[in-house]
């Protein structure tokens, strides 16, 4: 709860009620509430939605968000080996817009150049010859499965520090 005190009073409340739905699944309630003593402007909005965020490795993840005053979002991501991709449609004030997004990464490494995610800070070459399809983590999440040749590049490893990843010895 706050209130501004300015040339236009006014007093805002907002309440947010998140339920989690999983390990990476959540539902949100929200309610929003503005008081203008000045201007006599007053607001309320209750937002519901549901969001499953993208997994660390390859997977999918989703955002569906509506307003009772009108905005609505309907989200879907997909990520893979080579990039992440994405589509969403959008309304508000009587607009609908739609999009489509692909982000990925183009890297060399020991003589290579190689396709990837979106690469952010430091990353690296898991290397198994011979042993195609085998999992990798990097905190206990898998993170990837070597492809034909047995590697596997990890986009997001942090700069000038150790970095553990570890495999899935039951796929050897």
């Amino acid at each position: 709860l706050s209130q501004v005190r300015a040339d236009d009073r006014s007093t805002q409340f907002n309440a947010v009620w998140t339920l989690p739905l999983g390990a990476s699944t959540t539902a949100t309630l929200s309610i929003d509430r503005v008081r203008s003593s000045a201007s006599g402007a007053n607001h309320d909005e209750r937002t519901v939605g549901i969001q499953r965020d993208l997994p660390f490795g390859e997977g999918f993840g989703y955002v569906v968000r509506a307003s009772d005053q009108g905005p609505r979002q309907a989200q879907v991501n997909y990520q893979i080996r080579y990039g992440t991709y994405s589509a969403e449609i959008a309304q508000a004030q009587g607009q609908t817009g739609e999009r489509v997004a692909a982000s990925g990464g183009v890297g060399f490494i020991e003589g290579n150049v190689f396709l990837s995610r979106t690469i952010t800070d430091s990353f690296g070459l898991v290397r198994l010859p011979g042993y195609p399809d085998v999992r990798v983590y990097s905190e206990n999440q898998v993170i990837g499965r070597t492809d034909a040749a047995g590697e596997l590049i990890v986009p997001r490893l942090l700069p000038y520090q150790a970095n553990t990843l570890r495999i899935e010895q039951a796929d050897l």
